[in-house]
């Protein structure tokens, strides 16, 4: 867990900007670059990984308190003090243990009539709390992180816009003395069943194309039709399983040991679920600069998940203008850099391996002589230990990260199927090798 933190929390960022750095000065073929820098933008997100984390932290140790007037706590804890008192009396003297219960149950009578009657003790309150307190070095991390990805983002843009004027270019070059010809139309149908006329020359603008069979023609709008309902269905599955990993429990919280177990008697309950929503919404109750903690963990984890989908969907289906398609096409493009899922499938696993063993220092028999009678008294092997269970919403958010594969990321089918319509002349990246691709 350690290596992973600080490998993608420490060690990659600063070789991620220097690779950007790197592929933006250095004179290559666009293919190449636009192949290196999608891998940048694409592996660029693990650097959020220590941000995604510790804004569950907050949520894990979010509700570890008590808080109660000092007579009704002691009502609830007065038989475990009586017990407690017993065994250090017995094991710290020489007193033997009748006389040990004898006049514990004796003081123990005397702080019910005394100092903490309520007569005597009106008004009173006892706060004890775990929780987790953000430096500054964290937020400076998080604004870091964010504009390292936009900056790619940014790079990754312009890299576009260079390529549409370079193929607008070609394209007037090409179609210089011929007349010019009557646009198909100004929906994106191309998206809808535009491939069934499409051909596979890259040059199918400009070349005079043989006449095609009915039959054919028929086959291929057929196909189109058919792959189209293909990727909405596939679009439709992706935003249902992440709706369901946003809105279900994440992962419970169970806290196990001496103490929670002497409090859970006396009707405190530690354990826990907790949704994405629910951590989004924690993440920001601290308030002041945690605001842009959560506001992180809502753009990475919520907003932009939903939003690719949401837009991916209007694009299949919507007829919209076609300069109003490709702009969209690129704000959702621009979305799925900014989709973190595959981050919080390691972050969970990762919690659950640090968060006990960091929780069981904290209170130990050593530290805490109290808590060796209350281990024995409720057979419990810590004095206070909190772990972290996956729940029913991480294994959505497992199954939704598998479709986004296929839908969402950039370079998946669905992408570069709409990608196809909206700019055939384009080959967006991932391209494989020039040893791999098609001759």
């Amino acid at each position: 867990a350690t290596a992973i933190l600080v490998a993608s929390s420490f060690i990659w960022p600063h070789v991620k900007l220097l690779l950007l750095h790197i592929m933006f000065y250095r004179t290559l073929k666009p293919v190449n670059r636009r192949n290196r820098n999608y891998w940048l933008a694409f592996f660029g997100k693990w650097t959020l990984t220590d941000v995604l984390v510790w804004c569950a932290c907050i949520g894990v140790f979010h509700g570890l308190s008590v808080n109660d007037s000092i007579p009704s706590l002691w009502s609830k804890v007065e038989d475990d003090a009586l017990h407690l008192c017993a065994s250090l009396c017995a094991n710290k003297t020489h007193v033997s243990n009748s006389t040990c219960d004898v006049l514990c149950h004796d003081l123990t009578n005397m702080l019910d009539r005394t100092v903490l009657s309520p007569s005597e003790l009106p008004t009173s309150n006892v706060d004890v709390h775990l929780a987790f307190r953000t430096r500054i070095g964290t937020y400076l991390f998080c604004v870091a992180v964010v504009l390292s990805l936009s900056i790619s983002v940014l790079v990754d843009s312009l890299e576009d816009k260079l390529q549409d004027a370079e193929g607008e270019k070609q394209l007037l070059t090409q179609t210089s003395g011929m007349q010019p010809q009557q646009s198909s139309s100004t929906i994106n149908t191309a998206l809808l069943d535009t491939f069934s006329t499409s051909t596979s020359s890259p040059h199918h603008h400009s070349q005079q194309q043989p006449p095609q069979q009915p039959s054919t023609g028929r086959r291929r709008r057929r196909q189109s039709r058919m792959m189209r309902l293909v990727h909405i269905v596939a679009v439709a599955a992706q935003m249902l399983l992440t709706y369901c990993a946003v809105t279900l429990p994440l992962f419970r919280r169970v806290v196990t040991g001496g103490i929670p177990a002497a409090l859970r008697s006396r009707g405190f309950d530690f354990d826990g679920g907790y949704t994405v929503l629910d951590l989004a919404r924690l993440a920001a109750s601290p308030g002041g600069w945690d605001y842009l903690l959560s506001a992180t963990f809502w753009l990475f984890i919520v907003i932009c998940p939903m939003l690719r989908g949401m837009s991916q969907m209007l694009l299949l289906i919507a007829p919209l203008p076609m300069h109003a398609a490709k702009a969209l096409h690129r704000a959702s493009r621009a979305c799925s850099y900014y989709y973190a899922h595959e981050v919080m499938v390691v972050g969970v696993p990762l919690l659950h391996i640090t968060i006990g063993p960091l929780t069981s220092t904290i209170f130990t028999p050593r530290v805490t002589p109290q808590c060796a009678p209350l281990m024995r008294l409720y057979d419990e092997p810590a004095c206070f230990d909190v772990d972290v269970i996956p729940g029913v919403g991480y294994g959505f958010m497992c199954a939704s990260v598998v479709v986004y594969l296929l839908t969402g990321f950039d370079g998946s089918f669905t992408h570069k199927w709409v990608h196809k319509g909206l700019f055939p002349e384009d080959r967006p990246p991932p391209n494989p090798p020039r040893c791999c691709r098609k001759r």
